[in-house]
């Protein structure tokens, strides 16, 4: 009896213990999560930060992955996908323009365009014009190539529309003419451009 007693005794020992050693974080600082979106969320930004470059325009690896051209673009954005719109309020530069696209918000920064559901007024979009970045966009189609989602020409607009997976998002490339250079680059959650 004693040993059950002394056994049950351990058990939560031996789990902070586990859990000091494997995260180098006492258990009474973990934060516990139960919403998934904040989870995807944590999960996310903690690999963005992984991946993200010592060096700008630099890749460097990771056990996870290797930082790309097409997500080293969106490395200065002040906010990210599911953040606040509070996020961008708190921002120390002007917004350019501001209003309504598609019945969500969009505050333009010149650098990047940030677009917000107005449900959650959460950011669920950020992009950047093509013509604005010195990219090799060879390089960056190449890297998006096995990453595809879906593709197809938007009459409306009269645009080429291809979707990327990219970590927690995707990436949208909108383009004059098919496989020529990107007009606008969007880092959205998943799923905004198609059901």
């Amino acid at each position: 009896m004693k040993l059950k007693h002394l056994t049950l005794a351990l058990i939560p020992a031996i789990i902070i213990a586990t859990t000091i050693v494997f995260t180098g974080t006492p258990q009474s600082e973990l934060e516990v999560t139960t919403d998934y979106h904040s989870e995807r969320h944590a999960v996310g930004t903690h690999l963005q930060q992984a991946v993200q470059p010592l060096v700008k325009g630099v890749s460097t690896e990771t056990s996870e992955e290797v930082a790309s051209s097409y997500m080293i673009l969106f490395n200065d954005t002040q906010a990210n996908i599911g953040h606040s719109v509070e996020s961008l309020q708190d921002q120390d530069r002007d917004v350019i323009e501001e209003g309504m696209y598609n019945g969500g918000q969009y505050y333009d920064y010149g650098d990047y365009t940030y677009f917000v559901n107005p449900e959650t007024e959460l950011i669920n979009a950020i992009v950047i014009r093509g013509d604005e970045y010195d990219e090799d966009w060879e390089t960056f189609d190449k890297e998006l190539a096995d990453k595809q989602v879906e593709s197809f020409h938007n009459e409306m607009d009269n645009l080429w529309i291809d979707i990327y997976e990219a970590g927690e998002g995707e990436i949208v490339v909108e383009r004059i003419e098919p496989n020529g250079e990107p007009l606008y680059v969007w880092y959205t959650e998943e799923g905004l451009f198609y059901d």
